[in-house]
């Protein structure tokens, strides 16, 4: 049940332009560990699957948020493992820069770049 479950979840993402969970968490795991280029490049790999830079961003802001809630109010959640390896400043500081970065996406020629030079 739990298989077809995940299964599921991934359709539902692939059809809503959303990056994989599998995808989400490889990426959020190299950001964890603060390894820039398995996060760049598992980043890279999402955007070539057909996901857009603003669909992106927006999932990485839910998961900043479902980190910091974690973090704060010590719930376990699908992301909290990821909220234990980080600081509560670290993952406010997270949250402003993907931000501002995709404040500054709308109107960039290539919104990859914004994207990357925040991860």
């Amino acid at each position: 049940m739990a298989v077809r479950l995940n299964e599921d979840k991934e359709m539902v993402a692939a059809v809503l332009g959303r990056a994989s969970s599998t995808s989400m968490h490889k990426w959020m795991q190299a950001m964890a560990d603060y390894n820039e280029r398995d996060a760049l490049l598992q980043m890279r790999e999402i955007l070539d699957s057909g996901v857009e830079c603003g669909a992106a961003i927006a999932q990485i802001l839910q998961i900043y948020e479902q980190l910091l809630f974690a973090k704060i109010c010590s719930t376990d959640t699908e992301w909290a493992k990821y909220g234990q390896q980080m600081t509560k400043e670290g993952i406010l500081r997270s949250i402003d820069v993907f931000t501002d970065a995709q404040n500054r996406m709308k109107f960039a020629p290539k919104p990859e770049i914004i994207l990357e030079a925040a991860i």
